[in-house]
């Protein structure tokens, strides 16, 4: 398990910030249809939300400066060997293959949701903020904490950025 407690108090601070604007983003973005079905056809299959361009956002135009949330060279036949970078998947995020971002037990606001097929990012107490397939919007809402008690639901894995690129 990582998370922040290893860094010094400087960059703890700074990765608090980063991890701040990106929720801050995040909730102004609720509401919005620019991560839903036929948004961003160009790159993604047509027809599916884009939670993971959602996260990636979030993270990245939540702070410019910075651009915590990396991308990873494209896998399909006709762009492996061009050059071309993506986001990383719902899979891949749900797989740990994320860098900056360690596997946690216990969500808190900023972290990474992930079950595989989706992803989004904790909100607050029993809360996470995706792009939803099912309103086509952004949405706030239990998803990732439908569990016993607004607990994690099964399967889901929370994943909180550290900075560090692991």
């Amino acid at each position: 398990m990582g998370g922040r407690g290893t860094q010094n108090p400087q960059a703890k601070q700074r990765t608090g910030i980063i991890v701040q604007k990106a929720v801050n983003w995040a909730k102004s973005q609720v509401g919005s249809k620019a991560y839903g079905r036929g948004a961003w056809n160009e790159t993604f299959y047509w027809g599916t939300a884009k939670c993971n361009l959602f996260v990636a956002h979030a993270f990245n135009k939540g702070n410019p400066e910075e651009k915590p949330f990396p991308k990873t060279r494209a896998q399909s036949i006709l762009t492996k060997w061009s050059g071309r970078m993506r986001y990383f998947s719902a899979a891949e995020i749900y797989a740990g293959k994320l860098p900056n971002f360690k596997w946690v037990k216990v969500p808190q606001p900023g972290d990474i949701a992930a079950d595989g097929m989706h992803v989004g990012i904790v909100s607050g107490k029993g809360k996470t903020i995706s792009a939803s397939t099912l309103t086509d919007t952004v949405v706030e809402n239990d998803w990732g904490f439908r569990g016993k008690n607004k607990r994690p639901a099964d399967g889901v894995r929370f994943y909180r950025y550290t900075g560090e690129n692991k």
